[in-house]
């Protein structure tokens, strides 16, 4: 079961850091897109130009803020997977029995 939790705990932070990139970079596959385009089309106007080059921006934002925030979600279930199931032992996680006998 720890082999299942490490899993997806790290398709989780791919998710995550995947998403961030594609946020962060979104203009720039915006501009590269738009200049594929131009490069395509030969004589274009510039309205156009910057139309295509918000399109294909907003797209990559949105794609990387879904994979995002599905990664976040993955992560926090994993969390709570972990938490509720998972055995401490088999994390390496060692635990300390209490003695009821210690008063304070």
């Amino acid at each position: 079961m720890a082999e299942r939790v490490k899993g997806m705990f790290w398709v989780a932070a791919f998710a995550v850091f995947g998403g961030l990139i594609l946020i962060l970079s979104s203009t720039l596959f915006g501009m590269e897109r738009a200049q594929g385009w131009a490069d395509r089309e030969g004589l274009y106007s510039p309205e156009i130009y910057l139309l295509i080059m918000g399109n294909a921006a907003n797209q990559s934002m949105i794609v990387g803020s879904i994979l995002f925030g599905a990664g976040l979600l993955l992560a926090i279930s994993t969390y709570f997977y972990f938490l509720f199931t998972g055995q401490p032992e088999e994390a390496g996680i060692e635990t300390k029995q209490l003695d009821n006998s210690e008063k304070i």
